[in-house]
């Protein structure tokens, strides 16, 4: 399917092409700030789990409290967070909710209702409410995997504070924009909306 189609330094030209003749916008902020540059993650639980800590917290205290973290569990697995003590996982620095939501996927991956290498077969849709089922993984948390981790070339992180604050200077919103005013100018941008967001965020580089 289209929309499973993957972002990779391969197909870059192919996609930026696309955006700049679909949005002028596009080709000047390419323009004044240089080409984008694509960052990947792996796929997989540990992954999944680091990108629940870092909701809500700048990327440098998110991977300090992953750091410890990782010491305290040794390995992360679903097994091992699920018999830590929640104590000592909030000394690391990790909030109740989120010690409550990195337990509720390890839950679901020991019980087979959550399974990351199944989502490779399943759309974009289908595959955001496979993740956005458990308690704890929101749009924004399943949009980062799906275009992070699994490369998904048509993913629009709409929730993500960067991208919305890069879309409102650079069309001149006067409010923090909507989740409506969002979706609707990410749409635009179909089927490379990865790219997309991608250009927007190396703003701030």
């Amino acid at each position: 399917m289209t929309e499973k189609k993957k972002l990779y330094a391969g197909n870059k030209k192919e996609a930026v092409e696309f955006l700049i003749k679909t949005d002028p916008l596009l080709a000047k902020l390419i323009k004044e700030f240089g080409n984008p540059k694509l960052w990947t993650r792996p796929e997989g639980f540990e992954t999944l789990i680091n990108i629940i800590v870092e909701q809500m917290l700048s990327v440098k205290a998110a991977a300090s409290i992953f750091e410890r973290f990782k010491k305290t569990l040794k390995k992360v697995t679903p097994q091992n967070i699920l018999k830590a003590d929640d104590e000592k996982l909030r000394e690391v620095g990790l909030s109740y909710s989120k010690i409550k939501y990195c337990k509720n996927i390890s839950q679901a991956v020991v019980s087979g209702e959550l399974d990351l290498e199944a989502l490779k077969k399943m759309d974009n849709k289908k595959a955001t409410k496979t993740l956005t089922s458990i308690k704890g993984v929101g749009d924004w948390t399943a949009n980062i995997y799906l275009m992070a981790c699994m490369k998904r070339a048509d993913i629009w992180p709409y929730g993500d504070n960067a991208l919305a604050l890069a879309v409102q200077k650079f069309h001149k919103i006067k409010e923090y924009p909507t989740k409506k005013e969002l979706v609707e100018i990410g749409n635009r941008y179909a089927p490379w909306r990865s790219m997309a967001a991608f250009i927007y965020w190396n703003t701030y580089n």
